[in-house]
């Protein structure tokens, strides 16, 4: 298995926008190191980490990072659910 990290920075949320747009998007990885995306390089990046099946994706409050790449690219939904339910994508602060 290889292990990605990944946080993303988003737009400020408001009432009516709880899952906000996305700015940009941060991985590490032992083989990469740390890499930094815009809003268009976050979401090939993470595609092709969902694609990997052999990457488990982590990261602290995950599900609020996947819920804002799924508002900036719709195709990647089905994609983070397989990655979900493979356990694939992991949250630091459950694991805390």
């Amino acid at each position: 298995m290889h292990y990605t990290a990944f946080d993303v920075e988003t737009h400020l949320t408001a009432p009516a926008e709880q899952i906000p747009r996305l700015v940009c998007g941060a991985f590490s990885t032992v083989d990469r190191g740390d890499e930094l995306y815009d809003r268009r390089g976050t979401v090939d990046r993470l595609h092709a980490a969902l694609l990997d099946e052999s990457t488990v994706i982590g990261g602290h409050f995950v599900a609020f990072d996947m819920a804002v790449m799924s508002r900036a690219h719709e195709s990647l939904m089905p994609m983070i659910v397989d990655a979900y339910e493979a356990d694939r994508i992991v949250c630091t602060s459950i694991r805390e």
